[in-house]
């Protein structure tokens, strides 16, 4: 195969490979992936068929260059206004461009450039383990396409007045190159696995789109989250080291809690925030211990709108990254600004014994200031005429929680018949019905009597308050899909949640949850492909992407303890080495230099055999032969350069042969006169 087929193959080999790469971009539609890809096809049949022999002027290919550095800015601050995806689609621009116009050596170097940058841009905003097959080929590729460039250069600079041999890029040439791919790939994630990993502020911005979510906000319309419930976007994976029992309650996790609500919307009225310090051991702790089991999840959240963290509720402790945490009266935990980069953090927390301990957020006794947890909604105290024949009075709310709890005594009663009763008495839908209330809150109890858990959870909540039981509204996220490929919850928006949280006399805040079992039921979610591919990613993410210090320092201590065990094990079975539990240091380094010196003696015996195969055929020789074989004269696989050459009877090939024996077998390169002899001697050997 000639060079320029080969370096074709390799260029669009490669550009094929960082292709591949910006697909994995999940912002960039599959209407520009399909034209972009129609494209480069094009560019490949004009580079075959060579119908540019005269290109384009360069000055038209720097304009081209700049006008698409325009649309980046374009597309990056007014368009998509995300850098991964105005990146991806601006470095396709480039190299499809680039493909037209590949002329010297420069520009091939110049395109690799570019799908280099090309897999940066991809690997910045994706977490799909294909990505890993992706990098390995784009090695593969680019190691090939230099080692060729490399000999190409070298020829013309010692064969000048020659082409290159077809026969040069062969299989076992395609197949060296694999073998120093691999070489190069067991080396960097060598490297990748030993040098320390360290987070810098430049690669720790904005990275990746984030999800807008509903609900986690200082004020929360009444509806809003119903908006997200028919939304499949994954905003957080929650790892398990052990799978939770299959009879296990829905898992819930806390974000924000609202105190005050005017009739509309809840929002949330003490925006004081505390700093929780990063103890000596490098964890948050909430500072609430018990004697119940704990269990731990590990939490991968992916770049949302919001600056809440989403845990458990009765968290204890909290490991991660970030330095910073903050929380509020409420016990929801913020970071200092929404993350716009996957984030992992693992928590602890504990485990319930019983129903009304799983209910339990925290117990802080009978202080503090509970008024606005009582609140009730504004409203005239006289009759709301709703029309001809029917009215509701502004204390309706109250009377409905009076006949519920009439026949209770202590709060938690009261707070169990009213959430009770709500489970049983109305309908769960997303899409409620408009009733003849004044309020949507009105059309649920009263009216229509369907709604989701935002209609649950503000019901309960006021009807707690206007029976004295302070109460507030909590958004969060419950229920998930369960992945057995991965051991942990797929949360997705759907699974947006809101529920209540009422304060009862001697225990503390407590977790109620009023709304109908339909809405607490999991969605169909992914199929058991769907579900397998995304623990690809999950694994991918954590154990390559989120590849931190600790992790190199936890694979560090097991290696200490496995080396440990096999020194033991040495002690144990080697004689001489061990006398009253005391390693024989002396008989120790005796053994160990010796299997050092006999491992060196046959690396070098292994090299010296197999230093003659390892040198290349001169080029000239290889012209000679091809030369000659059209002529009819084959070299037979038994016969010596020299019995061939004898057996041309041609002066010119046995002078070639010899001068050849010279450089193949002395080891010396030819002098300035030889060479000028060797391009005589194959011109006379072509045209004899």
């Amino acid at each position: 195969m000639g060079f320029t087929a080969y370096i074709t193959i390799i260029t669009f080999l490669t550009v094929g490979v960082g292709f591949s790469a910006i697909c994995l971009v999940e912002e960039l539609s599959p209407a520009y992936i399909a034209f972009a890809g129609i494209v480069t096809a094009l560019s490949l049949l004009i580079n075959i068929k060579e119908r540019f022999s005269k290109r384009p002027p360069a000055f038209l290919w720097n304009m081209l260059a700049a006008f698409v550095f325009i649309f980046f800015l374009a597309d990056y601050f007014a368009i998509s206004k995300t850098l991964a995806g105005a990146g991806a689609r601006f470095l396709t621009i480039l190299i499809v461009l680039k493909l037209y116009d590949l002329k010297s050596a420069r520009d091939y170097l110049l395109l690799y450039v570019l799908v280099f940058f090309e897999l940066l841009s991809a690997a910045s905003s994706t977490v799909n383990p294909l990505f890993f097959v992706v990098l390995s080929l784009f090695i593969i590729s680019s190691i090939w396409a230099m080692i060729v460039f490399s000999i190409k250069k070298d020829f013309e600079v010692y064969r000048n007045d020659a082409e290159m041999p077809d026969n040069l890029f062969g299989w076992a040439f395609f197949l060296a190159t694999i073998a120093v791919t691999a070489a190069s790939i067991l080396m960097t994630m060598a490297l990748f696995f030993v040098i320390p990993r360290m987070g810098v502020g430049l690669f720790e911005k904005k990275t990746l789109s984030t999800i807008k979510v509903s609900g986690f906000s200082d004020t929360v319309e009444l509806g809003s989250i119903g908006q997200v419930k028919l939304d499949p976007t994954v905003v957080m994976r929650v790892g398990y080291d052990t799978p939770p029992p299959a009879t296990s309650k829905p898992l819930y996790l806390r974000g924000t809690a609202m105190d005050s609500y005017d009739g509309k919307s809840w929002r949330r009225t003490d925006e004081k925030k505390t700093l929780l310090k990063k103890g000596k051991n490098g964890v948050f702790s909430s500072g609430i211990y018990k004697k119940t089991p704990v269990t731990g999840q590990r939490i991968m959240l992916e770049p949302l709108e919001t600056d809440v963290i989403f845990t458990p509720a009765e968290w204890v402790e909290i490991s991660a990254a970030f330095n910073n945490l903050w929380t509020d009266a409420s016990g929801a935990l913020y970071l200092p600004s929404p993350p716009y980069s996957r984030i992992e953090y693992t928590v602890t927390s504990h485990m319930p014994k019983d129903m009304d301990d799983e209910n339990m957020v925290e117990h802080t006794g009978e202080g503090g200031d509970l008024s606005r947890y009582l609140q009730l909604p504004p409203g005239p105290e006289d009759i709301i005429a709703l029309s001809s024949n029917i009215t509701v009075l502004s204390s309706s709310i109250t009377a409905l929680s009076s006949n519920i709890t009439e026949k209770t005594g202590s709060d938690l009663d009261r707070a169990k018949a009213i959430e009770r009763y709500l489970k049983e008495n109305y309908r769960y839908t997303l899409n409620p019905r408009k009733g003849r209330g004044k309020t949507p809150l009105d059309d649920f109890l009263f009216f229509t009597k369907e709604g989701y858990c935002e209609h649950y959870a503000t019901a309960m909540a006021i009807m707690l308050r206007a029976g004295g039981v302070p109460s507030r509204l909590v958004t969060g996220f419950a229920g998930g899909q369960w992945n057995g490929f991965g051991n942990y919850y797929l949360i997705r928006q759907e699974d947006a949640h809101t529920w209540v949280e009422a304060y009862i006399k001697g225990r503390g805040w407590m977790k109620f949850e009023p709304t109908a079992s339909a809405g607490l039921s999991t969605p169909a979610g992914s199929s058991s492909l769907g579900l397998y591919l995304d623990s690809l990613r999950w694994r991918w993410a954590r154990h390559v992407i989120g590849y931190s210090f600790s992790d190199q320092i936890r694979i560090a201590r097991t290696v200490e303890i496995n080396a440990g065990g096999l020194m033991a094990f040495i002690k144990r079975n080697i004689p001489g080495l061990s006398g009253k539990g005391r390693v024989d240091l002396k008989a120790f380094s005796i053994i160990v230099f010796a299997a050092g010196a006999a491992l060196f003696f046959l690396f070098m015996v292994f090299l010296k055999r197999n230093a003659a195969a390892c040198r290349k055929t001169p080029g000239f020789y290889l012209q000679m032969l091809k030369v000659l074989k059209k002529k009819g004269f084959a070299k037979k696989d038994c016969e010596t350069p020299l019995e061939f050459a004898k057996r041309t009877r041609s002066s010119p090939v046995l002078r070639l042969t010899e001068i050849f024996q010279l450089e193949r077998y002395g080891e010396r390169a030819p002098s300035e006169r030889e060479k000028t002899e060797v391009k005589t001697l194959l011109s006379l050997i072509r045209y004899d």
